[in-house]
């Protein structure tokens, strides 16, 4: 497989596939958005349902961070920046302090060849072709991928329900487990209430 939301879809695919596994109910973060996002465009048959967290229809990366991924580091004030978009302006310190330490250990050839592949996707055309239902989240204060990106998916995606959650960032999963756990468990329940 190659570093591409292709490649890791066919990866996906496989793997489903060697397993034997029933269509799923896909959840992805941020490019594990784009990933769902591609298993119910081209893999529907793999794919019961899809939910999007902090991720978009289109993700554009800023050249300034696929530059320094790409020249093999991020500056300090790079990665605050990052870890600023990553987190509402009230998450707990520890939360800034794991996301800079792993943002300092992080393969900048594997970061980049993802930077990479987000900076290409765009499905925004297609969305209205996805039959599978669909749940999207989005916490209030994500600057990575901002709630107008979950509002369009829930517009152009049939019968999408939205949810924002308050007093999150981008990693929104981490500042609120219990809200999405919350919404996550009352959408499978109702959309798939025999399951």
């Amino acid at each position: 497989w190659q570093s591409t939301i292709e490649g890791y879809r066919q990866a996906i695919v496989e793997w489903m596939r060697a397993l034997d596994l029933p269509p799923a109910v896909v959840v992805g973060h941020s490019m594990g958005g784009a990933l769902a996002l591609s298993l119910a465009l081209d893999a529907p048959e793999r794919t019961a349902g899809i939910v999007l967290v902090g991720s978009g229809a289109r993700l554009r990366v800023h050249p300034l961070l696929l530059e320094a991924a790409a020249s093999g580091g991020l500056p300090t004030e790079t990665l605050a920046t990052l870890v600023s978009w990553w987190y509402s302006p009230n998450a707990p310190p520890r939360l800034q302090e794991l996301a800079m330490r792993v943002l300092a250990a992080t393969n900048m050839a594997v970061l980049h060849a993802d930077l990479s592949a987000c900076d290409g996707f765009d499905v925004m055309q297609r969305l209205g072709t996805i039959e599978r239902p669909a749940l999207v989240v989005v916490g209030e204060d994500d600057g990575m991928t901002p709630v107008k990106y979950a509002r369009f998916l829930s517009e152009n995606l049939p019968g999408a329900r939205l949810e924002i959650i308050p007093a999150a960032g981008h990693m929104v999963m981490l500042e609120q487990p219990a809200a999405v756990e919350r919404v996550l468990s009352d959408w499978l329940r109702t959309t798939f209430p025999k399951a």
